[in-house]
Formats: C-alpha cells, sequence, structure tokens
C-alpha cells in the first residue's frame, strides 16, 4: 500500500503540478521567468514579484512601480486593489481589483467575476460581497478608510442578491444576511431570498 502510494505522488508529481512551473531570474535587477528546461517564458521586466515560484495561474508583480497581476505568458490581466502595501489577499478564493479608480471581484485565475463597476467592495467573507456607491474616500496618514452611504452585497459568480439600497450589510451568527436602512431591517438568506422585515 504504502509503495502505491509513493507511486501515486511521483506520477502526480511528473504528470500534474511540476509541467507548468516557472522560475523566476534576475537579469539588471529585473526579474522574470523560465521554464523547467531554462527557457526563457518571461523576460525580465518586473520589479518584483509575489513569489520565486510561479505554480499558480497567476501571480502578482510589479511593473512600473504598480502592482498588477500577470498570467504565464506575461500577459496582464488587472490591477489588485493595495492593502497594507501590497496585493488584496484572497478571502474564499476570491479578491479584489480596481479599474478607472472603481472596484470588483476576481477569482484566484484571474477571471473577473464582477465589473469594477462599484464605488468600493469589502473582503468577500461568508458567501458574500458587500459591494457599495456613493463613497467618500477619508485619508488618515498611509491609510485610508470608505464612507459609503450605499450597499448591497453579490454572492460568489458575481450576481447581485442583495440589491444596492442598505446603509448597513453583514452576516449574522446564524448565517443571515442582515441589511438596514434608516427605517426596517430586513432578514436574507444566503441565497438571497427575503426572510423577513422589520421596523427599526
Amino acid at each position: 500500500m504504502k509503495f502505491c502510494l509513493i507511486i501515486f505522488f511521483l506520477l502526480l508529481s511528473h504528470f500534474g503540478f511540476n509541467q507548468n512551473l516557472l522560475f523566476s531570474f534576475q537579469q539588471n535587477e529585473l526579474y522574470g521567468f523560465k521554464d523547467k528546461t531554462g527557457k526563457i517564458v518571461i523576460s525580465p521586466k518586473y520589479e518584483m514579484i509575489f513569489s520565486d515560484t510561479f505554480i499558480n495561474p497567476i501571480l502578482a508583480v510589479i511593473l512600473n512601480g504598480e502592482w498588477i497581476y500577470i498570467d504565464k505568458t506575461g500577459k496582464t490581466l488587472l490591477k489588485p486593489m493595495i492593502f497594507e502595501n501590497g496585493p488584496d489577499y484572497f478571502i474564499n478564493g476570491i479578491s479584489r481589483y480596481v479599474e478607472n479608480e472603481n472596484y470588483g471581484y476576481f477569482n484566484e485565475t484571474g477571471v473577473k467575476i464582477t465589473q469594477a463597476s462599484y464605488d468600493f467592495c469589502y473582503p468577500f467573507e461568508n458567501g458574500i460581497g458587500v459591494v457599495c456607491n456613493q463613497c467618500t474616500k477619508i485619508t488618515d496618514d498611509e491609510h485610508y478608510t470608505m464612507d459609503c452611504q450605499i450597499c448591497g452585497a453579490v454572492n460568489s459568480e458575481g450576481l447581485l442578491q442583495i440589491p444596492i439600497e442598505f446603509q448597513q450589510i453583514y452576516v449574522n451568527e446564524f448565517q443571515q444576511i442582515v441589511c438596514k436602512n434608516s427605517d426596517f431591517l430586513y432578514l436574507y438568506n444566503l441565497n438571497g431570498k427575503l426572510i423577513s422585515k422589520n421596523k427599526n
């Protein structure tokens, strides 16, 4: 049994994981990538790279002083939202990007699951992404917060499940989406179905 497992993982390694790996190299203080044979796949042009080994379908790099995501051909896919001086984190396989000063969500393969059509997006947590409009950016030294007037929520496919009309949205301990405005409190399930509506 042990011998069979060893053979299985060797085959998996040979035909799967190692096949598309790219490895970084440096030339004139810029980074590029080679394949396992040493052939240059992406020419050296990046000031910084997020990882020395290009394992996943996309990778964050710095080009001309800005973070971007590229694929394994070197094609620029999108510009991530910057959080704590680096690319925004992936949560549940989803992160945020910026385009024309608007925000949207994308997944770990670089596919944009929403258009960048919102003034701001919060981290994708508990199965929803809270999206907002009518936002004002408030800067405090090196950090900033967003003061948003109306918010809604999208699911992991980028579909708007909660309309953008609420002042506050969050998921409670019962895995219900709580939505508040000045007059009412709404409860939705995670599929966007209204459970109840109560006056504040």
